[in-house]
């Protein structure tokens, strides 16, 4: 299935708090995110059904915009 290559963004949160708690690092400097176009974007987990959802998660972690 599709949608468990594209979990990454769903765990974000958990990933960042682990690099903070194990490596110390608190604040995140790039982000490189790349997306395919699914065949039936409609039975992917959320946010991964538009690339809007995916921008607005992305932004509640992220301040400063970012360049598309």
């Amino acid at each position: 299935m599709d949608s468990m290559a594209s979990l990454i963004l769903i765990v974000l949160s958990l990933v960042n708090s682990q690099v903070n708690k194990y490596a110390g690092f608190d604040q995140i400097e790039d982000v490189f995110y790349s997306r395919k176009n699914y065949k039936r974007p409609e039975l992917q987990l959320l946010p991964h059904r538009n690339f809007e959802e995916e921008v607005n998660l992305l932004d509640t972690f992220f301040t400063g915009g970012c360049d598309v």
